[in-house]
C-alpha cells in the first residue's frame, strides 16, 4: 500500500492507498516495513537513497507530532541493509 501511495503507478490503487493514509487517524509503520519499502523503491523503481528519504518525508509530511525512523534510515548510506543489521 505504501508503494502504491508513493509511486502512483497504478492510478486506482494509488488513489485508494493515498485516501486510506490521508483519512487514517494513526499510521504505524514498523522499521522492517520502512526497510522493505526502501528496498522496493530502490530495486524496482530505481529510487536513490535521497529519493527514498524525500518520498518517505512526503508520506509523513501531513502528520502532526510524527515520530519516525527517518533519521535512522537517512544515516544509512545504502539502506535498508544497514538499518536491518542492528536488529539481527
Amino acid at each position: 500500500m505504501l508503494v502504491r501511495a508513493l509511486v502512483q503507478d497504478e492510478p486506482a490503487q494509488g488513489q485508494a492507498a493515498s485516501a486510506v493514509l490521508t483519512l487514517a487517524e494513526w499510521v504505524t509503520i514498523p522499521l522492517p516495513v520502512f526497510c522493505e519499502l526502501v528496498w522496493v523503491l530502490r530495486r524496482v523503481y530505481g529510487f536513490t537513497a535521497a529519493d527514498c528519504s524525500r518520498a518517505i518525508e512526503a508520506l509523513i509530511s501531513n502528520r502532526s507530532g510524527r515520530q519516525t525512523a527517518l533519521p535512522l534510515l537517512q544515516a544509512c548510506n545504502s539502506w535498508p541493509q544497514e538499518a536491518i543489521l542492528p536488529m539481527a
